[in-house]
């Protein structure tokens, strides 16, 4: 078992270095403001022409999608094509990849598109990172955990389900506000929001539960849920922002909380170092979901709430 929660750390340190080195590489990214008829060039080879950008609302007549119709052309193949692109789904056009970004309006009165156009070459070693990572924490789980060395106390248990409660009640309300509502906003609209949310939702619960001293042992299944939640939301976001990582406060504040319950794995279960870092992983829990979805001062890509 030690070989095996040794490999384990050995993959999830591999696909940290893999990720930073991803993050860090240079890579080619500019803003193309378009208007009907315009055309952009994105390098030497490849054009955008814009046919037409559109905005649906709903009956409230606040935004649903933001679309760019646009021509694609090779001119060495001499090859036109046509696409759409709209929020979460940009156009993937031979290493580059096309994002509806934002808008504008004229002088004349006209919308105007601004598309967002990247290319990544290190991307193939983000995605091979998040398989590593995935994988680590799947060995974890197979790595059995000491039991707590006493019984948990009344006062443990009913703070444990107190805060069971409240990771539950968080991220349904948010989900509630912010997705369920009949008018989501364009960012939301993507089939990943669900497994994003219950993965991290799931894990939360299990840890929070562990760190009162009740099944210390589901620690492991904990955070093999966090890092899906975390591999999910970073190709989340490198669909809908064009990044896979934006240091943005929440994203920060989660990779912090996997962290510190990597290092209470990586620790022999039991010690006092090993309580230490599943407590501090519990604090940041709380604080993720609290202060940092709620408060100004950490508001940014996620302040849905």
């Amino acid at each position: 078992m030690k070989a095996l929660k040794g490999t384990a750390f050995a993959l999830l340190g591999a696909a940290l270095a893999m990720a930073i080195a991803a993050r860090l590489a240079p890579r080619t990214a500019k803003d193309i403001p378009l208007g009907d008829g315009d055309r952009a060039d994105l390098d030497g080879r490849r054009a955008v022409y814009l046919d037409s950008f559109t905005v649906p609302v709903y009956p409230s007549g606040k935004p649903k999608q933001y679309i760019s119709a646009v021509k694609t052309f090779d001119h060495e193949e001499h090859r036109l094509s046509s696409a759409e692109i709209s929020v979460n789904h940009p156009l993937r056009w031979d290493g580059w990849w096309v994002y509806q970004m934002s808008y504008g309006m004229d002088e004349d009165g006209y919308l105007y598109t601004v598309l967002h156009a990247v290319r990544d070459s290190l991307l193939p070693l983000a995605a091979v990172a998040g398989a590593l990572m995935i994988l680590g924490a799947l060995l974890l789980c197979f790595v059995p955990r000491e039991q707590p060395p006493s019984a948990p106390t009344r006062l443990r248990v009913a703070l444990s389900w107190a805060a069971a409660l409240a990771v539950t009640a968080l991220p349904a309300f948010i989900i509630g506000r912010a997705v369920m509502r009949p008018e989501p906003v364009p960012a939301l609209q993507s089939v990943l929001m669900a497994p994003h949310v219950a993965a991290y939702a799931g894990s939360y619960l299990l840890l929070l539960f562990a760190a009162f001293g009740i099944g210390r042992r589901a620690v492991p299944v904990g955070f093999l849920l966090m890092t899906l939640g975390l591999v999910i939301g970073a190709a989340w976001g490198k669909v809908a922002w064009g990044d896979w990582w934006q240091f943005d406060p929440k994203e920060n504040w989660s990779l912090a909380t996997w962290c510190a319950f990597a290092v209470h794995l990586a620790l022999p279960s039991g010690g006092k170092w090993s309580r230490t870092f599943l407590w501090i992983g519990a604090v940041l829990i709380v604080v993720t979901l609290t202060w940092v979805n709620f408060s100004r001062f950490a508001s940014g890509l996620h302040s849905y709430a």
